[in-house]
């Protein structure tokens, strides 16, 4: 072609450089647009995904934390739960206690931290927390505490000394941690039922726990709640629902706004 147009070699060869390097940048931009076109299409496939079917494939996990989430009978049941059925019912999703299992909290923890799609009930709200997961709440307020047999035992002991009934990865550890208290200083214990026990034996000088689940264990365990006390309050907070962030934003949304519907309805009197 350059030799029917009569143009030197020179002329010929830079012509084809100019046509090279444009023919590169409209491949380059293709490319990009391409990318650019399929990044947005799983993004958006992403969130279209029906609630319902975003739900189902989701694993529910709970504990033995009455009287918010509990086996009763061999039945989930507690507050909690009530309340996650309403908001899946206002959301027009069938929903049941049956699709939700109940784990040792240090088990379901670290399941929630390593495996996607998991959600875990009920949790105390802490900045920590929020970086990790993503929350729904509040269900309701929650105060963490030590409690101590009320025979001044626990103060009279020196620091060193002391030892505390904790659930591995529960608040009341991740809170004693934080301050300073070293590992060897715990006990660590399955459930709140044991903690209130071991206490009651004198096994623990004291148990870092919500106040609100302690009594209820302490009655379930037939113990008199009067000869306890709170030694110190550990954090003021509330509890929600946490999931792990490979679930999709706008399911978090959907069931934020639920809650808010089900916390401002007001609650029809016990006939």
């Amino acid at each position: 072609m350059c030799r029917k147009f009569n143009v030197n070699s020179i002329a010929c060869s830079d012509s084809r450089l100019y046509l090279s390097i444009i023919c590169d940048w409209i491949l380059n931009m293709r490319i990009f647009f391409v990318c650019g076109l399929l990044m947005c299409s799983v993004a958006l496939n992403a969130s279209q995904i029906p609630l319902a079917q975003q739900v189902h494939e989701i694993t529910w996990m709970t504990e033995d934390y009455p009287p918010y989430n509990y086996l009763e009978n061999g039945h989930i049941t507690g507050v909690t739960i009530d309340k996650l059925l309403a908001m899946f019912a206002y959301m027009n999703i069938n929903f049941s206690r049956d699709d939700i299992d109940i784990y040792p909290w240090p088990r379901a923890y670290r399941y929630l931290e390593d495996k996607p799609k998991r959600c875990l009930f009920s949790m105390t709200y802490t900045k920590e927390r929020a970086r990790k997961f993503y929350f729904v709440g509040p269900i309701v307020t929650n105060r963490i505490s030590l409690i101590a047999l009320d025979d001044g035992r626990y103060e009279q002991l020196p620091a060193a000394q002391l030892k505390i009934g904790v659930v591995r990865d529960d608040i009341g550890h991740i809170l004693l941690r934080e301050q300073g208290v070293s590992e060897d200083h715990f006990v660590f214990l399955s459930t709140g039922f044991e903690m209130v026990k071991m206490l009651s034996l004198q096994r623990v000088d004291a148990i870092a726990y919500g106040e609100s689940i302690a009594r209820f264990q302490f009655k379930r365990a037939g113990i008199t709640t009067s000869k306890y006390h709170v030694v110190k309050v550990l954090k003021e907070s509330y509890l929600g629902f946490a999931c792990n962030k490979a679930v999709d934003k706008s399911l978090i949304e959907a069931m934020q706004h639920a809650l808010e519907h089900i916390n401002q309805t007001p609650k029809k009197p016990a006939v």
